[in-house]
């Protein structure tokens, strides 16, 4: 701050426009400093971002199980910002195939660390117990007690079990499982209601059956498909995506996801995608 001058004389006109001057370049200057600082925040910010979204998906699988009683097809498409869905494939032995399809709450490089535990839990534990259920308990047990209070996981995990030619999954919160039984030719969808993991140590889980014939079809899903939104702010919804796989069923799981996919294209249009999607379309062919 500037009081008076060493002489003690009143500041000359010639004075005033030196101040200013000064007063301008040093405002100039300190902008400056701030846009640098600003722009190595974001630079920082975009990094680990980027290092996230590799995390992500060098976690997700490279290849399916390989089977002759099931076409398997996966598709996965991450948002600008990092998000928390997985899916993995296990082979469980006695020709059964376990499926997950997981979404970790919130958005970032924290929900990534979340998604890459998960991961390694599930590696861990799988082959220990015998139903879908088991596993859903035991996964809640340890999140509860290692993810931060305000964050949780949505979870469906599938059982194909070949040789007995039926499916059993449990869920956790997570998106009803599609269904196209191909002897009354309906698409569908299944809810089974339990709690999303890590919400509760209490919580608990059960186990729903479906029998196996040549033909059914089976898409599971993250809510970045169903919660997608256009430019007017509608979203996609479950029953834009159950007419969707009801148009496309009869063939293979692969035209399934692209179908989809084109529709979800279609609806959202220029709308900026919101979250990660990621979808299994699973179907039961002859062996």
């Amino acid at each position: 701050m500037v009081t008076n001058k060493k002489t003690l004389e009143p500041f000359s006109s010639d004075d005033l426009r030196l101040l200013s001057i000064i007063a301008a370049q040093s405002g100039q200057f300190i902008r400056n400093s701030q846009l640098q600082e600003e722009t190595l925040q974001k630079k920082r910010m975009e990094q680990a971002l980027a290092m996230a979204r590799e995390m992500q998906i060098s976690l997700l699988p490279k290849k399916v199980p390989e089977t002759k009683s099931l076409e398997i097809f996966s598709y996965f498409n991450s948002a600008d910002e990092v998000g928390g869905d997985y899916y993995d494939y296990f082979v469980l032995g006695e020709e059964r195939i376990g499926m997950v399809l997981a979404d970790v709450s919130g958005h970032g490089p924290s929900a990534a660390l979340v998604m890459t535990m998960v991961k390694g839990i599930l590696h861990s534990i799988t082959k220990k117990f015998e139903s879908a259920n088991q596993v859903l308990s035991e996964m809640n047990s340890i999140l509860s007690g290692i993810i931060p209070v305000d964050m949780f996981v949505t979870m469906m995990f599938l059982v194909f079990d070949l040789k007995k030619k039926v499916l059993r999954y449990s869920s956790a919160g997570h998106n009803p499982l599609l269904y196209y039984d191909t002897s009354s030719r309906s698409c569908q969808m299944v809810a089974l209601r339990a709690p999303a993991l890590a919400l509760s140590k209490l919580s608990q889980y059960q186990e729903k059956e479906i029998p196996l014939k040549d033909g059914d079809l089976f898409l599971i899903y993250t809510d970045g498909v169903t919660e997608a939104f256009n430019l007017q702010m509608e979203m996609f919804e479950e029953a834009r995506l159950v007419q969707a796989v009801g148009e496309v069923a009869v063939r293979q799981a692969e035209n399934v996801i692209d179908h989809v996919k084109i529709k979800l294209q279609e609806f959202t249009g220029k709308a900026p995608q919101s979250d990660d999607v990621a979808m299994i379309a699973i179907k039961v062919v002859s062996s």
